[in-house]
């Protein structure tokens, strides 16, 4: 094992490094059966390897360099560049506004190849200076639901109204630009209105 690599970050199933490359790892989770965390580490890192190979055909995202489903391990081209989280506390409005609208066409195509990302976030971000290269699809997946299409925009825009609260309407508006660009975006934003009254009906009756 290399002594000179980074860790990048780490979640509640894998760990990224940085060593030449961008390398993810899914451990073994000691809690869960043997034979079951390693069916499931395996199929999710498999998932997501497809998903990659199939998205940087479509989107800027990372290149897929290799995939060990013995290791449960990912490797990757690491993007230049720094979290879209922390970009936008310098980026101008319009700046921000253009980065959103391609972001949002980014995400319309990546639904209309039938994938959902599962935690769309700027954490989930890369500014490289001149564009927005989507990251970290430990959570995507492959369906033709609306519905699903619908929660992913969702949950986006939740996390940007928690995240950036000050300037998070205009970076929304600017995304549903983008995003308009496909065909099948009425759709998706008519059930994405029907995913928040629910949600909002829910918050009611509990408090």
């Amino acid at each position: 094992m290399s002594t000179s690599r980074t860790l990048l970050g780490q979640g509640a199933e894998a760990f990224v490094y940085l060593d030449g490359h961008v390398i993810k790892e899914r451990p073994p989770k000691r809690y869960r059966f043997s034979t079951l965390d390693e069916t499931l580490r395996k199929s999710r890192t498999r998932r997501e390897a497809k998903i990659m190979d199939k998205l940087s055909l479509l989107i800027p995202v990372p290149h897929l360099l290799s995939v060990d489903d013995a290791l449960m391990k990912i490797t990757m081209t690491h993007i230049p560049g720094e979290l879209l989280r922390f970009a936008l506390l310098r980026l101008g409005r319009d700046e921000a506004a253009h980065l959103f609208a391609h972001i949002g066409k980014y995400v319309s195509l990546m639904h209309a190849a039938h994938i959902v990302h599962g935690d769309l976030t700027t954490s989930n971000v890369i500014y490289t200076g001149e564009d927005a290269v989507l990251i970290d699809f430990g959570l995507a997946f492959v369906t033709q639901k609306v519905e699903d299409m619908a929660v992913d925009l969702h949950l986006f825009r939740q996390a940007l109204e928690s995240a950036h609260y000050s300037v998070w309407k205009d970076l929304w508006l600017a995304f549903v630009k983008g995003y308009s660009s496909w065909q099948e975006a009425p759709a998706v934003f008519d059930r994405l209105e029907k995913v928040e009254k629910r949600g909002r009906y829910k918050r009611k009756t509990l408090s």
